[in-house]
């Protein structure tokens, strides 16, 4: 389910139309305003991986909680 999601999560073409090119846009434009290039880059990377870290964790966690037992390896 994890691994269904994170690919999900990566191609859907929503969040790729939407979400990545908007925040690229503004970090490019605010890169050219600042010069501060690597830090602003650097900033939204982490957005990005705090995102997915944060919606990996929560499937883990219901993933656990709903795990029929005998079904799955622990």
């Amino acid at each position: 389910m994890i691994n269904e999601f994170t690919s999900i999560l990566k191609y859907t073409p929503f969040a790729y139309t939407v979400g990545i090119p908007e925040i690229m846009k503004e970090a490019m434009s605010l890169a050219a305003l600042t010069l501060r290039g690597l830090e602003i880059y650097l900033a939204v990377g982490m957005i990005y991986f705090a995102i997915y870290k944060l919606f990996v964790t929560l499937f883990m966690t219901l993933e656990k909680k709903f795990r029929i037992p005998g079904l799955a390896h622990e």
